[in-house]
This record gives C-alpha cells, sequence and structure tokens, in this order.
C-alpha cells in the first residue's frame, strides 16, 4: 500500500494514489494526456501597440552557484524566436526539446505549456509558441516566464521582465547586457549532475582517488571552465550567428580573393583544406562574379517563383484542410495539387493519394518547414507569416531565401549551399555537376556514413531540403527538366544570387 505523505490531506493523497505514474507526471508537468480536445486554458496579454525593449533577467534554476544573464529583447518577438536567443543568451547547442510557459498568473497557477515545432508537428492540441509574442506573456515589471530545455535533463529557465523602455529606431532584437557562469554541458545530468561536476572540478588532484561517477563527469566534460562567461561573444553571435568550427591546422586561405563574397560562402572556404577551398572558390566566382549582388527580379518572375506556393496557401484557405486519420491531405486536395503543380507528364499515377504522390508530399512539407503552414489538431493551417505573406510575392521571395539552404545539419547546410551556388552560376545538371564537389567537400569537412565514405547519392540526399524548395518554386527542377541539359532560366540564378546574398 501506497505510504501516506505527513502533511498531505487524506482526500489529496487519495487522489494521487488512484494515478499512474504518467499520469502523476503529467499532473506536475503542466501537460495531460487525456485526450485532443481537453486542453487548459492560456491566458494571452493584449498585444502592445508599438514594440518596445523589454530588460529582463534569465536565472538558470537550481544552479549554485548562480548561472544567470541580462537582456534586451524587442517585445515584438515571437517566442520561437525567444527560443533562439536565450539558447544563444545562455550557451547551449539547442539539441534538445524545449517548451515555454507564463508563471505566477492572477490565478495563482502556471499556464499550460506553449507548443514547440515538434508538438505542432505531432498534431497535439494546444498553442504554438511560434503565434504567440513577447508582450503577449510578459507586460509587467515582475512578469515571469517559464523556459525548460531538455526535458531529460531538466533545464529550467525563469525570464522575469525587469523594465519596460521606449524602443529607439534601429535597436536589435536582442542584446546580452551582462551575465555570470558559464553554460553547463549538455547532457550532463542536469543540475545534480551539473552540482556534482562543480565537485569534482574544485576537488581534482592528479593522481587521487574518484568515484566513478565523477571521473565520467570529469572525462567528458572536464574541460568546463565554468566561472568564464563573455557578453561580448553572446552578442557577436546574436548579430553574426555561430562560428563554423574550423579544421585544425586549416588556413584561412589568405591568398584567396574572397572580397565581395557572401559570408555563407567565405565561412564555408576557411573550413576547406586549400585544393578544395580553390575548386569551391572558382564555383562561387562563377555564381557571384566580381561580388555581384542580387539583381532585382521583375514582377513577372516574382509571381512565378512564388505561384506554386501561393496556389497551395490558398488551397488551404483561411479555415484550413482536415487531414486524413494518417496525418495525410485528402484526396480532393492532393488531385487539385497534382493538376496545379502540372505533375501529369512527370509523375506516373492518380495523383490522389499524398502517400503516393511524392512530389506533393514533399512540396506541402517543405512549405511547412518554411513557416507557411502548420499542423494542429488534426488540421493543416495557413500560419499567420503564410496569411501575410501570399498576396505579396516580392515579401514571400525574402521570406523564402532567408530560410535556404534548408536542412538541420551541416550536411544539409553545406551541400545545400554548394546547389545553390551551382544554380546561381547557371550549371544545368546540379545532380551530375555540384554532387562530386559535395562528396570532396563534406568528406574535407569529416562526414561519412556507417557504411564507409560519401557517395553522390549522400550528398543529393543531404542538398535534398534545398532542392525541394527550389523545385517547386520554379527554380531548379533537378528531376526531369535538368536532366536533359537545358540550362538555367536567368530568374533562377537571380533567385538564387538572391538566396546566397541574403544577410543572416
Amino acid at each position: 500500500m501506497p505510504r501516506r505523505r505527513p502533511g498531505i490531506p487524506p482526500a489529496v493523497q487519495a487522489v494521487v494514489d488512484a494515478l499512474t505514474p504518467q499520469q502523476l507526471g503529467e499532473l506536475l508537468s503542466g501537460r495531460s494526456s487525456t485526450g485532443p480536445d481537453v486542453v487548459p486554458s492560456l491566458t494571452l496579454l493584449p498585444r502592445r501597440a508599438t514594440p518596445v525593449t523589454y530588460r529582463v533577467r534569465v536565472d538558470l534554476a537550481r544552479t549554485r552557484p548562480p548561472v544567470w544573464r541580462r537582456l534586451e529583447v524587442n517585445s515584438d518577438l515571437t517566442l520561437d524566436a525567444v527560443h533562439d536567443v536565450l539558447q544563444t543568451a545562455m550557451g547551449w547547442s539547442n539539441s534538445h526539446l524545449h517548451a515555454f510557459r507564463r508563471l505566477g498568473t492572477a490565478a495563482g497557477r502556471a499556464e499550460p505549456f506553449l507548443l514547440n515545432a515538434f508538438d505542432v508537428s505531432e498534431g497535439d492540441p494546444g498553442t504554438p509558441e511560434a503565434d504567440v509574442h513577447l508582450d503577449q506573456v510578459l507586460a509587467d515589471p515582475g512578469d515571469r516566464l517559464g523556459y525548460t530545455y531538455d526535458f531529460g535533463d531538466g533545464w529550467d529557465h525563469v525570464v522575469r521582465l525587469e523594465e519596460v523602455r521606449e524602443r529607439p529606431p534601429g535597436a536589435p532584437d536582442a542584446l546580452c547586457l551582462s551575465g555570470r557562469r558559464a553554460c553547463p554541458p549538455e547532457d550532463c545530468g542536469g543540475p545534480g549532475g551539473y552540482a556534482e561536476l562543480l565537485y569534482a572540478l574544485a576537488t581534482r588532484v592528479d593522481g587521487a582517488p574518484v568515484a566513478p561517477h565523477l571521473r565520467e563527469l570529469l572525462d567528458t566534460h572536464g574541460d568546463l571552465r565554468p566561472a568564464e562567461f563573455s557578453a561580448e561573444a553572446v552578442n557577436e553571435e546574436l548579430v553574426h550567428g555561430p562560428r563554423p568550427p574550423e579544421l585544425p591546422g586549416v588556413p584561412s586561405h589568405p591568398e584567396l580573393h574572397v572580397d565581395g563574397l557572401p559570408g555563407i560562402v567565405t565561412d564555408l572556404l576557411s573550413r576547406l583544406p586549400l585544393d578544395t577551398a580553390r575548386t569551391v572558390h572558382d564555383l562561387a566566382r562563377r555564381a557571384l562574379p566580381h561580388g555581384t549582388l542580387a539583381a532585382a527580379l521583375s514582377p513577372e518572375e516574382l509571381a512565378e517563383i512564388t505561384r506554386d506556393v501561393r496556389w497551395l496557401l490558398d488551397r488551404i484557405g483561411e479555415e484550413g484542410v482536415t487531414l486524413t486519420g494518417a496525418g495525410y491531405l485528402p484526396p480532393a486536395v492532393v488531385q487539385d495539387a497534382f493538376e496545379a503543380l502540372r505533375l501529369d507528364d512527370t509523375w506516373i499515377g492518380t495523383g490522389n493519394r499524398e502517400v503516393h504522390t511524392l512530389p506533393v508530399l514533399v512540396f506541402r512539407t517543405a512549405v511547412q518547414d518554411l513557416g507557411l503552414l502548420r499542423k494542429h489538431r488534426g488540421r493543416l493551417l495557413v500560419t499567420p507569416a503564410g496569411r501575410s505573406l501570399r498576396t505579396d510575392p516580392a515579401r514571400l521571395v525574402g521570406h523564402i531565401a532567408a530560410r535556404l539552404p534548408a536542412g538541420r545539419d551541416d550536411a544539409a547546410q553545406v551541400a545545400g549551399t554548394l546547389a545553390l551556388l551551382g544554380v546561381a552560376a547557371g550549371d544545368a545538371t546540379v545532380h551530375d555537376r555540384i554532387t562530386p564537389l559535395g562528396v570532396e567537400v563534406l568528406t574535407a569537412l569529416g562526414w561519412a556514413t556507417a557504411a564507409g565514405p560519401l557517395t553522390r547519392g549522400d550528398v543529393f540526399d543531404a542538398a535534398r531540403p534545398t532542392l525541394d524548395v527550389l523545385e517547386r518554386t520554379g527554380v531548379a527542377a533537378y528531376r526531369s527538366r535538368l536532366a536533359s541539359g537545358a540550362k538555367q532560366s536567368p530568374a533562377a540564378r537571380k533567385f538564387a544570387r538572391l538566396v546566397l546574398t541574403t544577410p543572416r
């Protein structure tokens, strides 16, 4: 029989004893598994008429000595963007799931967790963080926002609003003012494991006996310098993004003339051995001769590039579309897409089942990855960004360009960059011309497969997230039209140059 804890009323103890461990964990975490239609209410604050600057302090809970950051943040940021800021400011690697929720509301309890991108892709009920702005969860000094990172280790952060100030023109979206102590290492066991690591670091003496679990911590994380923190380094990354790792002993290649080349190219060149860097440099100079800036796309070209994306956003519509039980588009929408995407000459089949019509599935997924569509409670919906951009081809092209190259890992980013350079240079057959170079580049960066060295097919798969977007924007049809040896269109080359020169 369960044992009663002192101080817990018998009625409450009876309810707790009746819960399964999973139900008890969900109750304590604020999540619920009672069904897709039973979702705790979420209280959002009214939006501010104009953006302001929030000064916030971010404390990492249950760490001693304390780890914290003080930031200035644009109140207009959506919480998915705030997540990126917190990852950079704290020093995390964004390799685990996370969730936000308001703390200490008038109801005297924590609000339910907001949905991250993974939750949304799984069709979980609730409110997506990408739809919520910072000023809808923080309004007055003293208001608090909870942010949990890595549910295994349980890194809980408290974001407390300290001051609301007028926002000067041109102010950055985020700025680190100060902070204390380095970020704990990923996967060190949460606050408890971090405390043990600090103890092990403080008492480490060469040759002294150490408990096995502490020795394992030291072997894995013994190079941590817990007292070090640099607000300047944080701000450099907030403005310019993380610096790519350099291979040991690889020079920055001063003999290569990189003036005018965009950062995405020069960063890649700095990571490569000289001979490989020269080949990529030659491709980049053909793609962007003399540092060519992106030429303006005509209204007709903008409309053509965004035609398929705008069609899909219009077809999904304001009310959205109910997905099948397996999460696919219904047959009527698939059939419409099959015709709208002009697939009858390039795809064999009836074109009325998404699971059997790969180009439609790939296209729909790519538009979701661009943040223009999302799944929610068994329906496919147009996001606020999609609603705002679907009637404005110029802004829609800018939105797409800022999200390329696509893909989550470094291999996908590098392969996508090479594909964009190939399109910008006018190479007609991306598969034949770019994948051999991709094998050389990714191998030089240390990539391989479990089966051995990389193949051209591996590189093509790595570039596929970018190529899928280019295919359905009409820019680089790599599956069919390019296989015939046709040249890239002027619009294709201009669009690829726009992507490469878009600031990141």
